[in-house]
């Protein structure tokens, strides 16, 4: 739960612990710690046989063996504090996570009404075991806001929008890919990953653009408290080079200006 863990913590979305054995995190994404990783693994009683033997959890002694001396050296006590403060955050992380859900949702409204397609997840449905023309009343909410990626025996249907603080966007119906995007908003130093969407062929030129919102620092608290300002305006910034982008791009151009996207 590496991307989401700041969510998690926060309790903006539901927790896998109740679910998983073993759950895995980073520390340093929407939990905004110091760069590291961390392994949760459950203990106790595992189950009971039909003699009435109690099988306890042994994921312990194997979790940690393969951390050290396996895969890891000495750990680095500036490290570990480094991950202890980010796990004793104060009350505030609770709003500070729910106004990034908020920035997160306000730049998929904004993307979606400039025409931008985005992506938020993908279900596979087969033909022969569902009944296309009953999703609707089967499935609504996944055909509402959707529409079908790839034809043939399998269809993906694509929802529209996000539920964390990860937006993606589609580019290819504008005629551009994510590497380039990615190129040019580096350039007018803004940080966003290419990322395959359903359909792609290649992940070195994918289709997608993955933008990670965060609650706009002091800069938003400060321009308008509540966070208002940011939930109105945090896409300004990025569309206005992103269609630089699809303007610079030709029908069926391969190679993308980059010197004029630079000026």
């Amino acid at each position: 739960m590496a991307h989401i863990s700041g969510l998690v913590a926060g309790k903006a979305i539901p927790s896998p612990f109740e679910h998983a054995d073993l759950v895995t995190t980073t520390t340093h994404k929407s939990l905004r710690g110091s760069r590291a990783g961390l392994i949760f693994y459950r203990k106790g009683l595992r189950s009971v046989d039909k003699k009435g033997k109690e099988i306890m959890y042994d994921l312990e002694d194997k979790v940690n063996f393969a951390v050290f001396p396996s895969l890891q050296g000495g750990p680095h006590n500036h490290a570990i504090a480094g991950v202890a403060v980010a796990l004793k955050q104060s009350p505030m992380f609770r709003e500070y996570i729910a106004q990034v859900l908020k920035n997160a949702k306000a730049m998929a409204a904004a993307l979606l009404s400039k025409g931008y397609t985005l992506v938020l997840e993908a279900c596979l449905l087969h033909l022969f075991r569902m009944d296309l023309c009953a999703l609707p009343q089967l499935l609504p909410d996944l055909v509402k806001n959707a529409y079908i990626c790839l034809p043939g025996t399998f269809l993906i249907f694509v929802i529209r929008g996000t539920d964390n603080h990860l937006v993606l966007v589609d580019l290819r119906p504008k005629g551009i890919d994510g590497a380039r995007a990615e190129r040019v908003l580096e350039l007018v130093s803004i940080t966003a990953n290419k990322n395959t969407c359903p359909g792609d062929k290649s992940a070195l030129t994918p289709g997608g653009l993955r933008l990670g919102l965060g609650d706009g620092g002091s800069y938003c608290r400060s321009a308008a408290p509540g966070g208002g300002f940011c939930q109105a305006v945090p896409h300004a910034w990025l569309l206005r080079p992103l269609s630089r982008v699809t303007g610079l791009e030709q029908p069926g151009g391969r190679q993308l200006a980059g010197q004029k996207c630079a000026q």
